[in-house]
């Protein structure tokens, strides 16, 4: 097989190939196979146990991701792959950002590095464990806000109101959040809300706004001027604002408004599109996005489920 823009080949390791596997994370994701020359013939390895083993530890240092690694063997030779998934937000280099074009390797500089981060900055979702649950947080950056969301639910009998009022905790996982407050973790029981406001509050941050729905718990900390002027660079707030004033200028177009959503979150599911329009059904939503992909204006990065949208025009 010819190298194309998911394999590369390489005959030996080197510690720059973790440039190949920055633009490998940065692009659609991709193989780099280690033994084999230019044309695939595989031509082996010496020392493949020490690089089934050096690799992973040299990407987790260097580029805080991970990837597997796999030790094959053909006609007694050994050679390795090293599988790379895309990640959901930017991965550098020691500073440096590169990304898979065709069967090359680009480092990104000037204007499409701007653009480059810039879309991943406007709204950079990241997964993570939430310590004394262990299920999934989003946390999604704006440039006048963050929200965190959490899919947990509150205990049956309890209300919006009872979770902002005085109350007792009552952990999801009582053995594992018991854990952590031994370990230090946890500093005391039932004090979550109050810390949090009572931060914003000395930080003369505006106040965080919940909401509980039956699909999770919303927390919204909305920025102060200060905050948002130092955090957020102009550039990305000017492109903000322009995004906001092309979908208002395009209301009755359900096309452009879904376009101009993607433009903001690629990672937005049709249940949100239609959800945010509010007119339009989410099988309206699933033939609009067929329509832009027909026409070249979006297209689909990685699986239905995890993957994100690319707009192209």
């Amino acid at each position: 097989m010819k190298e194309n823009q998911h394999i590369e080949y390489k005959e030996s390791w080197r510690d720059e190939y973790l440039k190949w596997i920055c633009g490998f994370a940065n692009a659609e994701g991709g193989v780099l196979i280690i033994g084999r020359n230019d044309k695939g013939v595989v031509t082996g390895l010496t020392d493949a146990e020490k690089l089934l083993e050096d690799i992973p530890n040299k990407v987790r240092d260097v580029l805080g991701i991970m990837v597997k690694v796999n030790l094959h063997e053909q006609a007694r030779k050994e050679y390795l792959d090293i599988v790379v998934e895309p990640y959901p937000y930017p991965v550098s280099y020691k500073g440096q950002y590169h990304y898979r074009s065709g069967s090359t390797k680009q480092e990104l500089k000037g204007a499409a590095l701007d653009k480059f981060l810039l879309r991943e900055a406007l709204v950079n979702t990241i997964i993570h464990k939430d310590y004394a649950s262990g299920i999934p947080v989003q946390i999604s950056v704006y440039d006048n806000k963050l929200m965190m969301w959490n899919p947990g639910q509150l205990p049956p009998d309890w209300s919006l109101d009872r979770l902002l009022a005085k109350h007792a905790s009552q952990p999801a996982n009582p053995d594992i959040a018991n854990a952590f407050f031994r370990a230090g973790k946890i500093e005391s029981w039932g004090r979550g809300i109050d810390l949090i406001r009572n931060t914003c509050l000395e930080q003369e941050s505006p106040s965080p706004r919940f909401n509980c729905d039956s699909n999770g718990l919303w927390i919204e900390f909305p920025y102060s001027k200060s905050v948002s002027d130092s955090v957020i660079p102009a550039s990305i707030k000017t492109v903000g604002k322009t995004v906001q004033k092309t979908t208002q200028k395009t209301t009755q177009k359900i096309t452009q408004k879904i376009l101009a959503m993607l433009a903001v979150n690629p990672m937005f599911s049709r249940r949100e599109i239609a959800k945010s329009l509010g007119d339009i059904s989410e099988n309206g939503v699933k033939y609009h996005l067929e329509k832009l992909k027909a026409s070249g204006h979006i297209r689909r990065i990685g699986p239905d489920k995890g993957g994100h949208w690319e707009v192209l025009k």
